[in-house]
């Protein structure tokens, strides 16, 4: 496929997806999409919905390699625990500095 090949395509995966009659809401394209890889951000209330949307795709876009990936809330609080501690030790580090 020639890059205009791709552009088009990934518009028409982009309205497919993004199209009310999907029924889909809270369903947004991340910013980290290019046409070569479109990334849509599910919410967790719609996640039932996905293997439809799945279907869609496969029945009607063949040449699409479609790749599910699942953000846990694991990851979420990791991510927060992460940032805590690095907020802890900074403070920890200033609170030491300011003492001397």
């Amino acid at each position: 496929m020639n890059s205009n090949q791709i552009k088009e395509l990934a518009d028409r995966v982009r309205e497919a997806a993004l199209s009310p009659e999907r029924g889909f809401y809270g369903l947004h394209e991340s910013k980290d999409s290019v046409n070569k890889k479109l990334i849509f951000l599910v919410p967790f209330s719609e996640v039932d919905k996905i293997s439809g949307l799945i279907q869609h795709f496969e029945n009607n876009f063949p040449e699409l390699l479609i790749d599910v990936e699942l953000n846990s809330l694991e990851d979420a609080y990791l991510k927060l625990v992460s940032g805590e501690l690095n907020l802890t030790k900074k403070t920890t580090t200033e609170d030491i500095s300011n003492q001397t």
